[in-house]
């Protein structure tokens, strides 16, 4: 499966839905959940950019394989 690009539009993949409450968000998907927490709703304003890309690609790449994410 290729990266993720500039140009992907990441969503949930088929058969997994948003679920829990806005503060205690969760991802459901067939085989389980997915518990979202709040290190990814923080601010990182000295953070650098690149290695946010980088981070993102990887996390995202790993959702696709386990087919939570399409993009």
């Amino acid at each position: 499966m290729p990266p993720p690009t500039d140009a992907s539009q990441p969503r949930l993949a088929t058969g997994c839905r948003w679920g829990g409450t806005e503060e205690n968000r969760v991802i459901l998907y067939p085989e389980g959940a997915l518990k979202l927490q709040n290190t990814g709703r923080q601010e990182f304003d000295k953070t650098d950019p690149e290695k946010i890309r980088a981070d993102i690609s990887i996390f995202l790449e790993q959702l696709q394989r386990k087919r939570i994410v399409d993009y």
